[in-house]
Order: structure tokens, then sequence, then C-alpha cells
């Protein structure tokens, strides 16, 4: 089952995302969507919007009365030097999130 949901969750993704984004998956349960030419602002919305649509999503047809959340980490290369750098600062923010109660899409300040 939880194989099922992470291919779901990666569909969710890649159809809330535009030809010019990457999709990919990072670890266990962790995913990397890179948005190229796209500000904060801009990234923070399609992050939300992956997040809306994720929750959303009729996750009965994996098990009924599943439910599944998601909690984003947003980091923009203007804030970093180098990809390991963005990387790191795009996790604190994801475990941000999760600390602070999940479900929820928090921005990397540096």
């Amino acid at each position: 089952m939880g194989d099922r949901v992470l291919q779901t969750v990666a569909q969710v993704m890649v159809e809330c995302s535009r030809k010019s984004d990457i999709v990919a998956r990072f670890g266990g349960e962790e995913f990397v969507i890179l948005f190229p030419c796209t500000d904060k602002e801009s990234a923070i919305i399609a992050c939300e919007h992956i997040r809306e649509s994720i929750e959303s999503y009729p996750w009965d047809d994996i098990c009924t009365g599943m439910t599944v959340t998601i909690s984003i980490g947003v980091c923009d290369a203007s804030s970093c030097k180098s990809i390991g750098k963005m990387l790191t600062h795009a996790d604190g923010a994801l475990y941000a999130a999760k600390d602070s109660g999940r479900n929820k899409v928090l921005y990397a300040d540096s």
C-alpha cells in the first residue's frame, strides 16, 4: 500500500506541475520539485496547490478511510550558493512544517 501511495503522490505532483518543472523522488518518502524561472511567491503558490491536491485526492481508491497529507519545505536559489545548501534549507523548512503540525508549506529563511 505504501508504494501505491508514493506512486499516487508522484502522479499528483506531476499533474500539478508545468512541463518545465522537474519532479523527482529524493530518498524514502521525500520528493524534490525544481521550478525553473519561478520566483519565491509563485513556487509557494504551486506547492500549496500540490498540498491541497494531495489532501483532497480520493485515497479511498487505495484504502477505505485513508487520508494523506504532505508537508513541503520551499527554498529559492537566490538565498543559497549551491544545490547542497538549497536542499539543506528546504529540508529544514520541511521538518519545521512537520514539527509545527504537518500538512503545510513553509519557506526556508536562510
